[in-house]
C-alpha cells in the first residue's frame, strides 16, 4: 500500500542484515544445507529464485558448474551486491522470472561480479523511468545488459560500443550523404545532461509534496512545464543543430501546449517545416536515441509539416488531442512558418457555425468517453487522470472553442476565469471545476511522485487487499473524491444537456416538416417478419428528408433518416440523429453552465 514510501525513504543496515530481510522463505533443508555450504553459512538473496532450491534442480539449471562450486565463489558477493539496491529496483529483481536469474548468475559465475555490480551502479546512477515485466526473460535480460553497460567516458570506451555508434552513424548519413562523423562523447554529454536535467526537476516536485506545497498544484504543474519544455527545447534545438536542419518552428501541443504537466508526463510536440525530408526524420531519430540512452520513452511527435497541413490536422483530424498549441522555439525562417500556422488556424475558427459544430460534438464525446460511469472508475482499480481530470479539463477547453474565446494562458484555470468573466460559466458551476481539477492535479502529481513513472492508478481503501502495492486515498482524500465524481455527475449532466439542445432530434426534424403518407414494404423469405416503413418529410427550405423505419413484428427496432444525401441514426431516448461525424447540428442559444 502507500504506506511502501515510508520504507523507501527508510535507511539501510549492513550487508548481512540485508540478506537476511531479502530471504524470509522456506526452501527444502538439503538445498538449505547446500546453499549454506556454497555461501559461507550466510542466508541467500531471492536473487536465486526460490523455486529451484531443491536437490537435483540446482543440477538441472547450472550442472557441473554448480556441483564443482564454482558458483558458490561468487554467489556471496552478488548477494551482498544486490541487497544495496534501492527498494523498488531491489524488489523488481526479486521478482524476476527463473530464467533471468539463472543467466545472471550463471554469468557471474563465468565472468565474475562485474556485471552484476553495473547493474547495481546503473540502476543507482541512472534509475529508468520503467521497467519491464519480470515475467518476461527476453526483455528483462536485454534490459539487464543495457542497465549493465558502462558510461563510455568513464571508463573510456568510446569507439568500442558499435551497435550504439553504428546507430549515431545511421542516422548522420540519413540526415544527410555528406555528413561528418558524429562525436559519440559530445552525443553521451549531451544526453547524460539531460538526464539529469529531468531526474533533478522530479527530485525538486517529490520535496515539494513533503512541504505541503501541493495545494497549489497549477504553481507546481506551471514550474514542470516550464523546466520540461526547456528540456525539449533544448533536446530538439541540439539535434537539429547536429544534423543541420535550419528553418522550422517547435511547437508544444496537448497538456504541454496548456502548461498542465505533472512529473512523467508524455512530452507531446509539433513541428512546423516547409516539407517534411530524410533531414527532419533523422533529428526525431537523434532525440529517439538520446531518450534510450536517458531511460524515458519516446516523446509523442504529433505531426510535422507545412504550417496549413499542420494546422488542419490540429484542428480537423486530430482536434480531440491537439487542439492546444503554443510556440517553444523558431529557427531561421521558422517565424514565417510560425505566421502561416497562426494564420490558418484563425482562418479555420472563424468559421462560426464550423467551429461551433466541432465544439458540441467534442462535448458530447468526450463527456461521454470521460463520463464518471467510464470503466476509468468503474472498477477497483481507479485512473485519476481519465477518470477524474479529463472531463473537466475538455469541457472548458471546449467551452472556449465554442464561444471563441481565446486567452495567451491556455491552462484550464485561465481558461475557467475568462469563461466566467463572459458569462459562459456560473459562479458555482466555475467554482465546482476548480475544486475537482484541484484534487485531481494534486492527486496526479502525488500519484507520478509515488510510482516515479506516468503510473495514474489509485484505490480506495475498501478495494485494497494486504497485497496491494499501490497507493490507497487516505480518509481526507478518499472524501475530496467522493465529492469530486459528484461534481463530474453533474457537469457530465449539464455536458449532455449543452449538446442535446444543439442537436437535431427527429422530433424537432417533423414538427418543423410537412410529412407525406407512410408506405410499407413487408420483408420476403428470411426477413418476411420485417416491415420497413417510409415517410417522407419535406422542409420549409424545400429539402426532403427520408424517414425509414424498421419493425419486426411490428415492434419498431431502429430508425434513420436520409437528409442531403447523409444517413443519421436515431439515438434511441434522445431522438438525435447522429452518424460517425456526430449528430446532425440545430442553433440553441440554451446553456446549462452559466
Amino acid at each position: 500500500m502507500r504506506r511502501r514510501a515510508e520504507e523507501d525513504a527508510s535507511g539501510r543496515s549492513s550487508g548481512v542484515n540485508r540478506i537476511r530481510r531479502q530471504s524470509e522463505f522456506t526452501p527444502s533443508q538439503a538445498a538449505v544445507l547446500a546453499l549454506q555450504r556454497m555461501a559461507g553459512n550466510q542466508a541467500v538473496s531471492i536473487v536465486l529464485q526460490r523455486d529451484f532450491l531443491d536437490s537435483g534442480a540446482a543440477e538441472a539449471a547450472f550442472g557441473d558448474a554448480f556441483s564443482a562450486g564454482a558458483l558458490g565463489k561468487v554467489l556471496p558477493e552478488v548477494n551482498e551486491l544486490v541487497a544495496q539496491l534501492p527498494p523498488r529496483p531491489r524488489r523488481w529483481m526479486e521478482s524476476l522470472n527463473n530464467a533471468t536469474k539463472h543467466s545472471l548468475l550463471h554469468q557471474a559465475g563465468v565472468e565474475g561480479t562485474k556485471i552484476v555490480a553495473r547493474i547495481v551502479e546503473g540502476f543507482i546512477e541512472r534509475p529508468p523511468a520503467r521497467f519491464p515485466d519480470p515475467a518476461d526473460d527476453a526483455v528483462c535480460w536485454r534490459f539487464l545488459l543495457e542497465v549493465a553497460r558502462p558510461n563510455p567516458l568513464r571508463e573510456g570506451l568510446v569507439g568500442r560500443l558499435p551497435e550504439w555508434v553504428g546507430k549515431l552513424r545511421e542516422i548522420y548519413a540519413e540526415a544527410d550523404e555528406h555528413a561528418r562523423e558524429p562525436d559519440p562523447a559530445a552525443f553521451h554529454r549531451a544526453t547524460e545532461a539531460g538526464r539529469r536535467h529531468l531526474a533533478e526537476v522530479r527530485e525538486y516536485v517529490r520535496d515539494l509534496e513533503t512541504d505541503g506545497v501541493l495545494a497549489a498544484p497549477q504553481l507546481v504543474m506551471s514550474y514542470l512545464t516550464r523546466e520540461l519544455s526547456s528540456w525539449l527545447r533544448t533536446l530538439y534545438q541540439g539535434a537539429a543543430a547536429e544534423l543541420g536542419l535550419t528553418d522550422y518552428v517547435l511547437l508544444a501541443v496537448g497538456s504541454v501546449g496548456r502548461e498542465e504537466m505533472f512529473p512523467h508526463s508524455d512530452v507531446d510536440y509539433s513541428v512546423l517545416v516547409r516539407k517534411v525530408t530524410a533531414k527532419v526524420a533523422a533529428v526525431d531519430a537523434l532525440i529517439g536515441l538520446q531518450l534510450k540512452e536517458m531511460g524515458e520513452p519516446d516523446l509523442d511527435e504529433l505531426s510535422k509539416g507545412p504550417p496549413g497541413a499542420v494546422a488542419r490536422e490540429h484542428l480537423v483530424t486530430k482536434r480531440d488531442v491537439l487542439l492546444d498549441a503554443r510556440t517553444l522555439h523558431t529557427e531561421g525562417r521558422g517565424p514565417e512558418l510560425e505566421n502561416a500556422y497562426y494564420a490558418a488556424r484563425r482562418r479555420l475558427a472563424a468559421d462560426d457555425v464550423w467551429r461551433r459544430e466541432i465544439a458540441t460534438s467534442l462535448i458530447d464525446a468526450q463527456s461521454t468517453k470521460f463520463s464518471p460511469t467510464s470503466v476509468y472508475l468503474s472498477h477497483e482499480d481507479k485512473d485519476v487522470k481519465k477518470g477524474l481530470l479529463r472531463l473537466p479539463t475538455f469541457i472548458v477547453r471546449n467551452l472556449a472553442l465554442y464561444h471563441g474565446r481565446t486567452t495567451t494562458d491556455l491552462s484550464v484555470w485561465a481558461r475557467t476565469d475568462d469563461l466566467l468573466e463572459h458569462g459562459v460559466l456560473s459562479a458555482a458551476v466555475a467554482a465546482d471545476l476548480r475544486f475537482v481539477v484541484d484534487f485531481a492535479s494534486t492527486l496526479r502529481i502525488k500519484l507520478h511522485n509515488f510510482y516515479r513513472s506516468e503510473n495514474e492508478t489509485f484505490r480506495l481503501a475498501e478495494d485494497a487487499d494486504p497485497e496491494y502495492r499501490g497507493y490507497v486515498l487516505s480518509t481526507a482524500e478518499e472524501a475530496d473524491f467522493r465529492r469530486a465524481s459528484d461534481i463530474n455527475r453533474d457537469l457530465f449532466a449539464r455536458s449532455k444537456g449543452f449538446t442535446l439542445a444543439r442537436s437535431m432530434t427527429l422530433g424537432a426534424l417533423r414538427k418543423a416538416a410537412t410529412e407525406e403518407a407512410p408506405t410499407e414494404a413487408p420483408g420476403t423469405g428470411k426477413d418476411r417478419d420485417t416491415t420497413v416503413r417510409t415517410t417522407l418529410l419535406k422542409l420549409g427550405d424545400g429539402r426532403v428528408a427520408k424517414l425509414e423505419e424498421i419493425l419486426v413484428e411490428s415492434y419498431l427496432v431502429y430508425q434513420r433518416v436520409k437528409l442531403d444525401g447523409v444517413e443519421y441514426l436515431v439515438e434511441s431516448g434522445t431522438g438525435v440523429l447522429k452518424n460517425d461525424s456526430g449528430a446532425l447540428p440545430a442553433r440553441s442559444d440554451e446553456n446549462p453552465f452559466a
